[in-house]
């Protein structure tokens, strides 16, 4: 993919913070007892969790080894009104992909994560594309937690979700904060073993001539719904990183 394209690809998720773009190797991921471990929360209360639980459940710096987490300000966020898409059928995709709740949540919180990679120095060049940029060897991570009134609601948003993937199989064109992305084709794939419920799907999207995916992964726990959206920058093949969704599922738990 060009350096065009690769930028392009990267403004889908504009809302990443810098700091992910830009650790260095020395940026101290590990748990906060060393292990590099996932940390869980008391027993979630009864009924749909408030914003405040949510962000304590939401995975943060140091919860997992190996990745960098941000939850970055109020002016990164996705929100529903930055996502346009031009087939009504498929806009709970395009959501999904942001990633913004579907529905209407009680609550939401939102993340970033990035593998944890050495940054090349300004005179090296051995990484980034031209040098001087981290070798962003990822896949980048947006993910987004949202508290539903009850089990069965987070449960229907799933199930309609899952309907906009039969009827947009030939893809769609979607805008993002502003940049448009052209998905020439969604596949579902198999859901991951997480949470008491989950769906997963790519979708492929194409900048100036080049493919590359974008993958979903979206599991309910409880009335909570956890969405996770995935791409590698230079428009590589990867696999959903399981220690993310697993550590993510503990912090849910």
């Amino acid at each position: 993919m060009n350096t065009a394209a690769l930028r392009t690809t990267l403004a889908v998720l504009t809302a990443l913070p810098l700091a992910l773009l830009t650790a260095c190797d020395d940026s101290g991921t590990h748990g906060a007892d060393g292990s590099g471990t996932s940390s869980t929360p008391s027993t979630p209360p009864a009924g749909p969790l408030s914003a405040r639980e949510l962000e304590k459940r939401s995975l943060d710096k140091g919860d997992l080894e190996g990745f960098l987490v941000e939850s970055g300000g109020k002016g990164q966020k996705f929100t529903a009104d930055q996502v346009r898409t031009d087939k009504k059928q498929c806009r709970l995709l395009d959501l999904a992909l942001a990633p913004v709740a579907l529905g209407h949540p009680v609550a939401t919180a939102q993340r970033w994560a990035a593998a944890d990679l050495p940054v090349p120095s300004s005179g090296s060049r051995t990484g980034g594309l031209d040098g001087t940029e981290p070798a962003l060897d990822l896949p980048m991570m947006a993910i987004t937690l949202a508290s539903y009134e009850d089990a069965g609601t987070a449960e229907g948003e799933l199930t309609a979700l899952g309907k906009a993937l039969t009827a947009c199989r030939g893809g769609f064109t979607g805008t993002q904060r502003e940049t448009t992305l052209h998905f020439t084709a969604v596949t579902q794939d198999r859901a991951p073993e997480v949470g008491e419920q989950a769906l997963a799907f790519t979708a492929t999207g194409e900048v100036d001539g080049d493919e590359g995916p974008e993958k979903v992964v979206v599991f309910r726990k409880g009335s909570t719904l956890a969405y996770l959206s995935a791409i590698h920058p230079l428009g590589q093949d990867f696999d959903f990183p399981a220690p993310v969704l697993k550590a993510q599922e503990a912090k849910l738990s």
